[in-house]
């Protein structure tokens, strides 16, 4: 009866390397019908040098339980790497390249396995020998211990659970500061990263009265024009709900209350970042240096947002 096996890559962050000495990594009792291998893209390299990983297991019943299951591994190996301050893009910001059915023929070699396009992302397929082709490949280094990455991977492997839509988004936002140059650019990205996390909630009940009164003198006021009319009270419905601020401002309480940054609480270092990000969008002098140093904290603070039911696994 034939099984199936499930394949993905991804791209370390610039500067973040695990520190594997050995070209392939066999790990067991990890919840597959099969131990997960972990090897470098390029498969010339030891996984501590290489910065494209790929994770394979095989022995699943078929095409959907693969899918299931690496879908599950790539939540957590997003949990693990914001865990331990590290990020990885998982295909969502790598360039697509694809071979037609035509040139993976002419790949093939006589009597060789069949080739897949090495694609980002997901691959499911009949567990044998196959080769996987692309059209290009990608290119001071931290090394993560090996040993301390598969800890923590082993540790939330029994704590498992799906991100939600907002956490993919974040992680996606994180993880894409690690790839920008640009000190100003990196920084946006985690605000929004933060921002993309919280869940606004709808202000109490004499608020929301007071400010619905507002609204119905807007809407019968007939001395406005009409476009000024739906202006205003699209403005005033907008604070029906809490202002993102405030909704950040209670989300870093619930997870990182008593943590710090910066030497500042958790919740004072929120409130220094919305403060530069203010001065930073409307035009206003921004130290370059304090957009530096503070980006590299709030790399940070948004990797403890992510895995703020992890903080408690030693790292």
């Amino acid at each position: 009866m034939p099984d199936f096996t499930f394949r993905f890559r991804i791209r370390l962050a610039p500067g973040d390397r695990i520190g594997f000495a050995d070209s392939l990594v066999s790990l067991t009792a990890v919840g597959f019908p099969s131990p997960l291998e972990i090897h470098p893209r390029n498969r010339t390299h030891a996984l501590k040098d290489a910065e494209e990983l790929v994770f394979r297991a095989s022995g699943f019943t078929d095409e959907a339980a693969a899918r299931s299951a690496a879908e599950a591994l790539q939540a957590d190996l997003k949990r693990t790497f914001a865990r331990l301050w590290m990020a990885a893009d998982f295909g969502v910001l790598a360039s697509k390249s694809f071979i037609f059915k035509a040139g993976l023929e002419m790949l093939r070699e006589p009597g060789g396995p069949p080739v897949m396009n090495d694609e980002p992302g997901i691959v499911t397929f009949e567990t044998r020998a196959v080769r996987f082709a692309s059209v290009g490949d990608a290119k001071g280094i931290r090394s993560m211990q090996p040993e301390r990455f598969e800890r923590v991977l082993r540790h939330i492997r029994t704590r498992t659970r799906p991100l939600t839509r907002k956490e993919e988004l974040a992680f996606e936002l994180y993880s894409g500061s690690f790839f920008q140059t640009e000190p100003r650019a990196r920084f946006l990205l985690l605000f929004m990263a933060v921002e993309a996390l919280v869940l606004v909630e709808e202000r109490p009940d004499v608020a929301r009265k007071l400010i619905e009164s507002f609204i119905k003198q807007v809407h019968d006021c007939g001395e406005l024009p009409a476009d000024e009319r739906s202006s205003l009270q699209g403005g005033l419905a907008r604070l029906l709900g809490e202002s993102i601020a405030a909704a950040a401002h209670r989300l870093t309480r619930e997870r990182l209350d008593g943590r710090n940054y910066m030497e500042k609480s958790a919740t004072d270092f929120f409130r220094h970042c919305n403060r530069l990000r203010g001065r930073m969008v409307h035009g206003m002098e921004a130290d370059m240096r304090e957009v530096r140093s503070t980006a590299a904290e709030l790399q940070m603070f948004v990797a403890d947002l992510l895995a703020f039911d992890l903080l408690d696994i030693e790292v």
